[in-house]
């Protein structure tokens, strides 16, 4: 995997979203941070790297939760992994009261499938050559919920957060990709209509980006294009 990514401040906060890619290319986590301490991306990223590996390298290894028999072993190993970070981060942060929290993307390569877990956002989209944009994974923004005039800026929020509560509710997702597939991942209020006119060829980070800030220059946003076949490394 490789990324490129681009943020636009607009007229309103939204936190950026920091991305962290292993070392064999095969592993990307997204975070982004929100609250008053929300600086330590790089203790969450190590914490949920540092737990998957630990489950993918000894299949012998005692996961601390019940295996779901649903799963895959990745989508085992990732929930688990996810699972004890979430309560990591709540029992030394926000056991007394609510300090951060942290949106995330988490996904890792095995063959041609890309299983990942998202808490909240980025908006996760599809990029297909030949074929329009298609939405996957689970993100609702909370804004959609409160009402809006031509007058107001809706300030971006959360939907959910790693972290904030002793346990968390997702479900790991996976997606076969075929070869020239890519992701194009997006912290932003809407998803801007106008990206789904686009062709392939037209879908670069700067056009999206440009796009993007024309639907709305008040409205601040994060957005990355994630190469799924590298052939770096």
């Amino acid at each position: 995997m490789n990324i490129q990514e681009r943020s636009f401040s607009g007229k309103t906060f939204r936190p950026i979203p920091k991305s962290y890619l292993s070392a064999n290319k095969k592993l990307i986590t997204v975070i982004t941070p929100w609250g008053q301490e929300a600086t330590s991306t790089q203790e969450v990223f190590e914490s949920i790297e540092t737990q998957y590996n630990l489950l993918s390298e000894d299949i012998e290894s005692t996961h601390p939760f019940p295996k779901m028999m649903s799963l895959t072993p990745t989508e085992n190993n990732m929930r688990t992994a996810v699972i004890q970070t979430n309560q990591n981060i709540f029992n030394s942060i926000n056991q007394e009261e609510y300090s951060m929290g942290f949106e995330l993307f988490f996904a890792t390569i095995v063959d041609n499938i890309l299983t990942f877990i998202q808490i909240g956002q980025p908006f996760i989209l599809v990029d297909r050559p030949h074929q329009d944009l298609r939405g996957i994974g689970q993100s609702i923004d909370p804004s959609l919920n409160v009402p809006k005039n031509k007058t107001t800026i809706n300030t971006p929020l959360p939907y959910q957060l790693l972290g904030i509560h002793e346990d968390i509710s997702f479900h790991p997702l996976f997606f076969r990709f075929q070869p020239e597939d890519r992701l194009i991942l997006l912290n932003r209020n809407t998803i801007p209509t106008n990206w789904f006119t686009l062709k392939r060829e037209e879908r670069t980070l700067d056009n999206l980006s440009q796009q993007a800030a024309k639907d709305n220059p008040a409205s601040p946003f994060w957005l990355a294009i994630l190469e799924l076949n590298s052939t770096d490394g």
